[in-house]
Order: C-alpha cells, then structure tokens, then sequence
C-alpha cells in the first residue's frame, strides 16, 4: 500500500510528465491484480489515471485504458468507472488517430471498457452522453471483425 499511494501521489503531483507516466505505468500494472486495485482505488488513483486520459494521445494512452478496463471489469469499481467520468475521455478513443503504432490495443482497450459497462442498464445514459453510440456505429464496419461484433453487441445491449 505504501508504494501504490507514493505512485499516486506522482501521478497528481508537478513531476514531470515522464515521471507521472512511469508511475502511472506501475499503477496499471498493479491495476492487474485485484488487491492492488483497492489499493490504488483506496488511494484516490483512479481520478489520477482519468485525467492522463484527457491528454493527446501517447504510449501512456494504451497503459492508462487497460487499467481502467481492469476497474470496469471488476463489478466492485464499475459505478466508481462511470461516477470517475472516465467515460468521455475513453470514448475519444473509439476513433481512430491520424497516426499511431498502439491505436490497436488502444481500440481493444477501449471496446473491452465500453462493452463491459454497457452490460449495466444503469450506465447507458453515461455511455449516450459521451457520444459511445456513434462511434460504435463508425466501428460496425471495422475491419478487425472482432471489433465490428463487439461494437454491434454493445449497441444492441444498449437498444440502439
């Protein structure tokens, strides 16, 4: 617990933007691990890692969604997920960027976040209100197919 709250305390500090990113890389890693979860969401980290979210789109982009899609699949954090507004800033990153190598894994993390949450009746209007629903209408012609079905289940789910 010490570490998780040195690690968030330098993610929400001054540092320089280098050092937030490695902490906030050690937080999603730790994010894996669901009694590091509760750590760092005892230690007010999820605020922290949002907000790196509302930055251009980097390396820290695809570390950050993956640990937030670690919060949203584990039922204990999803209303903490929503109630963070991590939903407008994950939902930036449905379409794709003009260039970049990690866009992929920044779509499948992004996917996994928004269909996990659309599973809950509850957060559908969040999901509407950060414009998920178009861009999962652009991803229904994906040409990963993976992508495209995940798109249409969680549009159906959400009775679009």
């Amino acid at each position: 617990p010490g570490l998780i709250m040195d690690l968030v305390a330098c993610v929400s500090s001054t540092q320089p933007q280098e050092t937030k990113n490695l902490a906030a890389i050690a937080l999603s890693w730790l994010s894996g691990n669901p009694n590091c979860r509760r750590d760092i969401f005892d230690n007010r980290g999820l605020d922290p890692l949002v907000s790196l979210l509302l930055q251009p789109i980097s390396d820290i982009s695809e570390r950050v969604l993956w640990s937030i899609s670690n919060f949203a699949v584990d039922s204990n954090y999803q209303k903490s997920v929503v109630d963070s507004g991590a939903i407008f800033p994950v939902a930036r990153f449905i379409s794709p960027p003009v260039d970049s190598a990690t866009y992929g894994s920044i779509l499948s993390n992004t996917m996994k976040i928004i269909l996990i949450l659309s599973q809950n009746p509850g957060y559908h209007e969040a999901l509407r209100d950060a414009g998920v629903v178009q861009g999962l209408q652009q991803c229904l012609t994906n040409s990963n197919k993976t992508i495209a079905v995940a798109s249409q289940r969680a549009l159906s789910m959400m009775g679009v």
